[in-house]
């Protein structure tokens, strides 16, 4: 009988380290990126610095966080656009956002879904784009 429980143990626990092994390799293939300057506006060391940040607050978080520059929104609103790429890039996980620099709009955004929404509420997000705004005046946008 004890033989039989220890067997039924094992087997679980091996399961259970399998099941995190091929978690872990899903999630570093659907989210290692997490920063999409497709506008052009960082160095290549400022997106390494914010992808080391994302990664950091992900850790402590939980969250899918993208940081995300654009000059093309394909005829979206900025809001659209910021919306459906963290919809796009974070299909199995709910809760997060993404920081959008919309050169094409002349916006930055944030998108906001699931418990992100109640930490980040909209009083929080004005005082964040408040600040946001004039590191972009003086064209520090990885600051932004």
């Amino acid at each position: 009988m004890r033989r039989g429980i220890r067997t039924l143990l094992l087997t679980f626990l091996l399961m259970f380290v399998f099941a995190s092994v091929s978690v872990c390799a899903a999630q570093e293939d659907a989210g290692g990126q997490t920063v999409y300057d497709d506008a052009g506006l960082l160095t290549q060391g400022e997106r390494d610095d914010l992808t080391e940040q994302i990664a950091s607050f992900t850790d402590v978080s939980g969250w899918n966080v993208f940081a995300v520059t654009t000059s093309d929104t394909g005829g979206k609103s900025t809001m659209a656009f910021a919306d459906d790429f963290f919809d796009e890039h974070s299909p199995d996980q709910e809760d997060g956002g993404a920081v959008v620099i919309d050169m094409d709009n002349r916006q930055i955004y944030i998108s906001t879904c699931g418990i992100a929404i109640s930490y980040l509420t909209d009083e929080r997000i004005d005082r964040i784009l408040d600040d946001a705004y004039g590191d972009i005046s003086d064209g520090d946008y990885k600051a932004c």
